[in-house]
C-alpha cells in the first residue's frame, strides 16, 4: 500500500514444502483457511486494500480440484470481506457449474481466461457463468477475439476485466 497498491490478488491454497502449491478440497476446511487469509488481510489493511481471490482450479491436478459445492462454500465464507472478485474457482469443463455457482454467493465470480474464441466464449455466455468476464489474447487468438468477447460479455451485462499472462 505504501508503495501505491490499491489492490491485490492472491492465491487459493498454500505453499507446503517439498510438495509445492497445494489445494484444500474439503470444503469446510478450504473455506476457513481462504476465510483465515482474508481476515489476516483484513487487519493490517482494513478497507484501504481492495482483494481479489484466484483459485487457478483450472490448473490443479484432479485430487485438489474444488468441488460446485466446496467452491460455494469457500465463495460465502468470503463475502463477510468485501472481494473484488473470485476467479476460476472451478475447472472450465463445464459452463453450467459456473452459472450454478453464481446465486450462491454475493460474491463476483470471474473467469475465462483460459477460454479460446467467441465460439467457446458463447457456451459461457449463454449459461451467464459469470460475474466479470476475463478474455485474454493469448488465449483467444488476439485482440480482436478479446474486443468481440467483450462486447457479448457487455451486452450481458457483465464486468470485464481483460486477463494477461505474465
Amino acid at each position: 500500500r505504501d508503495c501505491g497498491f490499491k489492490a491485490v490478488k492472491i492465491a487459493t491454497g498454500f505453499l507446503e514444502a517439498g510438495q509445492g502449491y497445494r489445494s484444500l478440497t474439503d470444503a469446510r476446511e478450504a473455506a476457513e483457511l481462504e476465510a483465515g487469509k482474508l481476515q489476516s488481510l483484513r487487519d493490517t489493511f482494513g478497507d484501504s486494500l481492495d482483494i481479489a481471490l484466484d483459485a487457478h482450479m483450472n490448473d490443479k491436478p484432479e485430487e485438489q480440484i474444488w468441488s460446485r459445492q466446496a467452491a460455494a462454500t469457500v465463495a460465502k465464507a468470503c463475502e463477510p470481506f468485501g472481494l473484488l472478485f473470485l476467479e476460476e474457482a472451478l475447472p472450465y469443463r463445464n459452463a453450467n457449474d459456473y452459472a450454478w455457482l453464481r446465486p450462491q454467493t454475493s460474491v463476483a465470480i470471474a473467469g475465462g481466461e483460459c477460454l479460446t474464441s467467441i465460439v467457446e466464449w458463447r457456451t459461457y455466455l449463454d449459461a451467464e457463468s459469470f460475474d466479470l468476464g476475463q478474455p485474454d489474447a493469448s488465449f483467444t487468438s488476439g485482440l480482436h477475439q478479446v474486443v468481440r468477447i467483450a462486447n457479448a460479455l457487455e451486452a450481458q451485462g457483465c464486468d470485464i476485466a481483460p486477463h494477461a499472462w505474465g
